[in-house]
């Protein structure tokens, strides 16, 4: 193993095992205020106009779609290989599925 002298004089494996750590930035917190008992919630988007195969790796993650045009039930995209029903929370295998995506206005 050859080891080199950095410009502070320290070798490059001492230099290695001492990386700094990038701080962390710790989140705000979401405060809710008011009320919040919505039984329903009205969204309104527009359905892209071609369908992808949803296990292909450019389908994007955590975007919603619909299976068809004409279907109101929202899934994700949790990773290749499955999808979440944001109704149902029923997980299902992405093998087969065709997405429309989704834009939420």
């Amino acid at each position: 193993m050859v080891e080199t002298m950095t410009t502070n004089g320290k070798t490059t494996s001492e230099t290695s095992s001492k990386a700094r750590r990038k701080r962390e930035r710790k989140l705000p917190t979401l405060i809710a205020t008011g009320q919040q008992e919505r039984k329903t919630l009205k969204l309104s988007g527009s359905i892209s106009a071609n369908a992808q195969e949803v296990a292909n790796t450019k389908f994007p993650l955590l975007t919603p779609f619909v299976t068809s045009p004409e279907s109101s039930e929202l899934f994700v995209k949790l990773s290749r290989h499955e999808v979440v029903s944001l109704l149902s929370q029923q997980r299902f295998s992405t093998a087969g599925v065709v997405g429309y995506l989704v834009n939420l206005a």
